[in-house]
């Protein structure tokens, strides 16, 4: 005799959990399409219907036809809905190219917990962060300008057994700068780039102007920290529609580069004025506990800013 289980919706056990300014849960899908044997996967946060996967006649076209389908529902109900790409480097799915030409979309990983995600690439494949610059400097040099963010996740599906080839919690996570715990506010400021992404690192603050980009860490006793302000010269670019995303690409111009590295708990970085974009990771000296790699240092993401 078989076992019938029925899933609770968010409403029947919201109470159980949230705590007003304290805790919050926000309903989400996983919208999991595919292009032939390619997945295409995207996070819609703050839903208020399901959204059935969309097709389309190319992996860039689906993952725009999925965020088409999100953003029509964010109209509809008249309230923020924040759609991300997942894990572009799982199944060698996603290139830089392909997300840099999709429209109305602000947000992909960077980072993705799951052991199958290939972060780091290969020696035939680019990084996230890679790739992150890739999009970046195709959008802000030949595109449609918009900038796009990096989130971190842990994508956990194990919760009983915690060790490198498990999909375990607690991975990595984003850090909101939002006045109320509320979704309307944290999505806002997440669209603001008000937000880092991290695996450990906190951030105690940051500020980005016209001038500078300043950043204080929350220091760790006998833990050190290196942080890379990363961008791109408007004098030290090429034609981004020379670039090859799926594969690494020698092309100077095509890449982010480390403007300046600076070591300490509390970093500036002063704008020149002839920079794309600038962002930021800063790397500690503490190697991450139950890592997604093994060898791994507790990192964070800071956004770009193309404030100068």
């Amino acid at each position: 005799m078989g076992l019938t289980v029925r899933l609770k919706p968010l409403n029947e056990f919201r109470s159980l959990f949230e705590t007003p300014g304290q805790f919050l849960l926000i309903q989400g899908e996983e919208i999991t399409a595919r292009f032939i044997n390619k997945p295409v996967h995207l996070n819609a946060s703050n839903l208020a219907t399901l959204i059935t996967p969309k097709s389309g006649r190319s992996v860039r076209e689906v993952i725009q036809n999925n965020v088409n389908a999100v953003m029509e529902q964010r109209r509809q109900i008249g309230r923020p809905i924040l759609v991300h790409v997942n894990h572009p480097n799982f199944d060698w799915a996603l290139t830089a190219e392909d997300i840099a030409e999709v429209e109305n979309e602000k947000f992909f990983e960077v980072y993705n917990g799951h052991p199958s995600v290939r972060n780091y690439g290969d020696a035939a494949h680019i990084s996230t962060e890679e790739m992150w610059d890739q999009i970046l400097i195709k959008r802000l040099t030949n595109g449609s300008g918009e900038i796009i963010y990096g989130i971190a996740t842990d994508d956990a599906h194990n919760y009983h057994q915690y060790q490198t080839n498990r999909s375990n919690l607690g991975r990595s996570w984003v850090m909101v700068k939002a006045a109320f715990l509320t979704p309307e506010l944290i999505i806002r400021a997440m669209e603001k780039g008000d937000f880092y992404s991290s695996t450990g690192v906190i951030i105690k603050s940051f500020e980005k102007n016209w001038q500078s980009f300043k950043i204080e860490i929350e220091p760790e006793d006998g833990i050190t920290y290196i942080t890379q302000f990363i961008g791109k010269m408007k004098s030290n670019t090429i034609d981004s529609e020379s670039m090859d995303s799926q594969h690494r690409n020698s092309k100077e111009g095509v890449n982010g580069q480390i403007l300046a590295e600076e070591s300490g708990f509390k970093v500036q970085y002063d704008f020149k004025g002839d920079e794309i974009y600038v962002r930021a990771k800063v790397i500690s000296s503490k190697e991450k506990e139950n890592p997604y790699h093994e060898g791994e240092f507790e990192s964070a993401w800071l956004q770009p800013t193309v404030e100068f």
